[in-house]
């Protein structure tokens, strides 16, 4: 996990001598970087409002559907959804080649082919699956130029390339077909964002927003990107997105690394704790919760509150170490929390496991030189 050094201020008045490593690295912004949710299939001449056919739909009656007409595409190109949705990308894509097979020229069954290459990819992580899915994309745009949701994938693949003058192009047309398409305006921010024309994002995430009011992304992305400000705002946004989605591990984290900015210790610690109500073996929250007690402790406290907070980080550091062996922040701040305590064995034999994982971990050696 990437680190960042805290600059003491308003933390310990000792901080001249002891460093402490602080993880508090923001979430990755952009979609492409994340195991993603499948997107919606296009309404087509296919199969009108799949999504919902297939939501009222189970298995066994799309099943029904194919062996009662085998020769219609609709019955396949509805359970290639739905096994998108269930992130089965294979068994969708053995469907969608049985539907292409029966009607290949259609654009909503190469659209849908698209996008589930292009889910599959972005789940996997696996680069090559997005060229695959431009393959696709290109053949739904030749048999219909103004096919939006193609247009908006185009763009989605042309940002990751990064080609962001093509990405922006593809955005436009798409919102020339439908102004209030609020993907396409959610995407544009994304590329302002990239290239660093910071207002123009936020006016474009607004306006997706504006259009869509329960755009979970969007919501979630204002909020970063205004917390990447150190602006206040951010929290209305981030408890916005969480109105949609109370358990969202990355906003909750995002919201509790912002807090922990903004010196709102206690508040920060709600959201990780509220994370480990529903994902209790999570090691980073406790490393994080540790921080926000590190973070609190001042010089002029009375010494039961002083001792207080430090067993508080302590325990929390102890847990993330025992959650994961390998957290090397974790194993690092809880030595420095024992030197602090004028523990130096303790602190010696902790800054040697950090050594055992990363042999070159500086602030662990800068430690170690500087102990008597």
């Amino acid at each position: 996990m990437p680190c960042s050094s805290y600059d003491g201020q308003g933390i310990f008045n000792f901080m001249n001598r002891i460093l402490l490593v602080l993880g508090v690295s923001w979430l990755a912004l952009f979609c492409g970087s994340c195991k993603e949710k499948p997107e919606k299939a296009p309404e087509s001449e296919i199969a009108m409002d799949v999504e919902q056919e297939v939501t009222k739909s189970t298995l066994e009656e799309i099943n029904q559907e194919i062996i009662q007409n085998p020769e219609s595409p609709n019955g396949y190109y509805k359970r290639a959804f739905y096994y998108k949705e269930q992130f089965d990308f294979e068994k969708a894509i053995e469907d969608i080649n049985r539907a292409l097979k029966l009607t290949p020229e259609v654009p909503a069954l190469t659209y849908l082919k698209a996008d589930i290459l292009f889910n599959q990819g972005s789940y996997l992580q696996n680069p090559a699956l997005y060229e695959q899915s431009e393959i696709y994309l290109l053949e739904t745009l030749k048999l219909d130029s103004t096919y939006l949701e193609a247009l908006v994938l185009e763009g989605r693949i042309n940002m990751g390339k990064p080609n962001f003058e093509k990405a922006m192009a593809n955005f436009d047309a798409a919102l020339r077909q439908d102004k209030f398409h609020a993907p396409a305006y959610f995407y544009k921010a994304m590329v302002f964002e990239l290239i660093g024309q910071k207002e123009n994002a936020k006016s474009s995430y607004q306006t997706a927003i504006e259009t869509k009011g329960d755009y979970y992304d969007a919501l979630h992305h204002m909020g970063n990107l205004l917390a990447s400000e150190m602006d206040e705002k951010a929290l209305s946004y981030y408890d916005a997105a969480l109105d949609i989605e109370p358990n969202s591990y990355e906003v909750l984290r995002n919201k509790g690394l912002f807090l922990i900015k903004m010196e709102q210790y206690q508040e920060a610690r709600m959201a990780f704790n509220l994370i480990l109500s529903f994902e209790p073996a999570n090691e980073e929250c406790y490393f994080n919760i540790g921080n926000t007690y590190v973070a609190s402790y001042r010089d002029d406290m009375d010494q039961y509150s002083k001792d207080t907070i430090i067993d508080h980080a302590m325990e929390n550091f102890q847990k993330a170490m025992e959650l994961n062996p390998q957290y090397i922040d974790a194993i690092y701040n809880l030595g420095w929390m024992y030197e602090f305590r004028g523990n130096k064995k303790q602190a010696i034999e902790l800054y040697q496991q950090v050594l055992e994982i990363d042999d070159y971990h500086q602030p662990t050696l800068d430690r170690l030189s500087a102990i008597d």
